[in-house]
């Protein structure tokens, strides 16, 4: 089975009529379904997509709880989980960022820690929207 990476701009381009890109979006959507791509997505490009929905694209609170449902729902849809404690287990999970043949980073030290402390801080963020909500 066929595996595609979906980020924030894409989800947003799917949901959001409104969005430059949204009937692409969609037609790839469709044939991904149809053509049985797996569509791999993390619990950080969700909240992005939250923090995106909010402002700028100002999507009332509703669409916002059935966008995040319908990618929760889908069967061929799955979302990683990112946390602190699984982060690099999640890392060894994308090709591109280790090598499979001898296990080495791609990233030297500081573009890793470049890379961590994003992720540290769109969960900081996160938090802060979820004890706002």
């Amino acid at each position: 089975m066929n595996e595609v990476f979906a980020d924030t701009s894409g989800w947003a381009n799917y949901f959001v009529r409104t969005e430059p890109f949204h009937q692409d979006a969609k037609g790839l959507m469709q044939q991904w379904y149809k053509d049985q791509t797996r569509v791999i997505t993390t619990n950080y490009i969700l909240s992005e997509l939250v923090v995106l929905f909010i402002s700028p694209l100002r999507i009332p609170r509703p669409k916002q709880i059935q966008a995040i449902e319908t990618i929760k729902a889908v069967d061929w849809i799955e979302i990683i989980h990112i946390d602190r404690k699984g982060y690099h287990l999640t890392m060894d999970r994308i090709p591109a960022w280790v090598c499979t043949q001898c296990g080495e980073a791609y990233f030297d030290e500081a573009e890793v820690e470049a890379i961590q402390e994003a992720l540290g801080a769109l969960d900081q963020q996160s938090e802060k929207l979820a004890a706002s909500g």
